[in-house]
Order: structure tokens, then sequence, then C-alpha cells
């Protein structure tokens, strides 16, 4: 190859190994249920001053409450309970989950602080437990937990704070795939030894206005799905392709001199 060529070609393979592609596992979810509770101005903290009103215009319980959620396998901290039938992935990020929900007729995005200047912290986690044993010896419970709780604030003191924190457990049958963070399943209510439950929060401090609101949803069906997507391999194929073109800028050096 004449030096010419090498460096028409070169940029080329640079942009081509730099955009190659893998596959990023993210799971996502659904879930639909009833509002089995919602209490308006609970536990308002001690020392907030202002007129406490209400977060909907009517009480939701008993309405169709529905959410989503999705989490990137890739991005998640690593387990940190180092135990073979549990597993915890904690952290104070946004960056691996994001949940919504849609109650009272209002929707949520739960991983959205921005609405106030400062984000002052973003908790989220998911806990898996599997201690599900098949007959004949019996069975005890597996179980999901999902949550994602953030708050943002102002100098002023004025402050919001949303969590949903979902959570499914079952003593009939397996609904995990063991205690990996990949996870598919399609789940329906049918009695007392399938159990979902979804607890919703939500606090506003804005001057004189004040809200202090949360709901309890019990689940009806539920869904988690494997999706995967297209990204950026890591950055040492696009070094690889840096190397190649610093050989070839070696090679024509030396040719020229």
């Amino acid at each position: 190859m004449s030096a010419k060529s090498f460096f028409l070609s070169a940029p080329l393979a640079l942009i081509t190994l730099a955009g190659a592609n893998a596959n990023a596992v993210i799971i996502e979810g659904k879930f639909t249920g009833v509002v089995a509770l919602a209490a308006e101005c609970a536990n308002v903290h001690p020392g907030v001053t202002g007129q406490c009103g209400p977060l909907w215009e009517q009480n939701p319980e008993g309405s169709i409450a529905s959410g989503s959620f999705w989490y990137d396998v890739d991005l998640a901290p690593p387990d940190g309970s180092h135990l073979d039938n549990y597993a915890h992935h904690f952290t104070y990020t946004n960056e691996w989950v994001n949940m919504f929900i849609d109650i009272g007729g209002k929707h949520f995005d739960i991983s959205d602080s921005s609405t106030i200047n400062d984000e002052m912290w973003d908790v989220e986690y998911i806990t898996l437990t599997d201690n599900y044993k098949p007959e004949p010896d019996g069975f005890e419970l597996q179980s999901l937990s999902i949550a994602d709780k953030t708050s943002s604030g102002s100098s002023t003191g004025n402050y919001i704070t949303k969590s949903l924190n979902f959570y499914l457990t079952t003593w009939e049958k397996p609904i995990l795939s063991g205690t990996s963070l990949i996870q598919e399943y399609t789940w329906q209510e049918n009695g007392n030894l399938l159990q979902g439950i979804v607890f919703f929060g939500y606090q506003s401090v804005q001057d004189s206005n004040v809200i202090f609101s949360m709901a309890n949803i019990n689940i009806t069906d539920f869904t988690m799905n494997i999706r995967r997507e297209s990204v950026p391999e890591p950055s040492s194929l696009a070094l690889f392709a840096l190397m190649l073109l610093g050989i070839g800028i070696n090679r024509f050096g030396k040719r020229v001199h």
C-alpha cells in the first residue's frame, strides 16, 4: 500500500472502528395496579412552614395506576452483598435506573430532579432474593425490589423529593432467574401467593406551598423484558486505529528521509 493510499484509508478505518457497536443489555418493565391507599399531608417534616395542600384534584384511591421502568445492566454497580441467594445493587447516581408512574391523572418522572436548581441526592437500588426450593424440599420466597428516589433543592430551602419503590414477591413458584440483573418475566395477580406493591411518595416545599403525599398501589400485572441496544465499543478500538495511523506516519517519514 502506498503512503498516499494509507493516509486516505487510515482515517476511514479510524472512524469505522471508533463507531463499532456492541449490544448493551437494558431491562425494561411496566406495571398496572389499583391504588389501595392515598394520603395527603402525611408525615410533614417538623419545621416545615406553609399551608399543606393536595397533590391530586381528587383522592385516587380505587383508581388505576400504571408505570414503567428500565435499568442498564452494564452501568449497574456491582453486587454489594457477597451472598449466593441475595443481591443488592446500590448507588447515588441516576445513570442506570429510571422509573415513571401515572397516578391520579398526573405523570411523574422519578429520575428527573431538575425541577429546582441543584440536585441534593439520587438513590437507586435493585435487590433480588432467591430462596426458592423446588419440591420435595418445599419452597421459600423470591423477591424483586427496584427503587428510585431523587431530591433537588435550592439555597432558599425549597425542595422536591420523589420516590418510587416497586416490590414483587412470590411463595408459589419461581419468578426470577437466580439473582442476576438480567431477568425476563410476565406476571398477573392470582391470589395471595403472589404479591406486587408499589410505594409512591412526593414531597414539595415551595415557599408557602407544601405538599406531602403518598400512595400504595397493588399490582395486578407486570412484565419485564430484555432489550438490547447498540452502543459504541470501548475506546480501545479507537486507540488501535490511532496506533495503525501512527505506524503509517512512521513508515512514511522513513521513506521521505
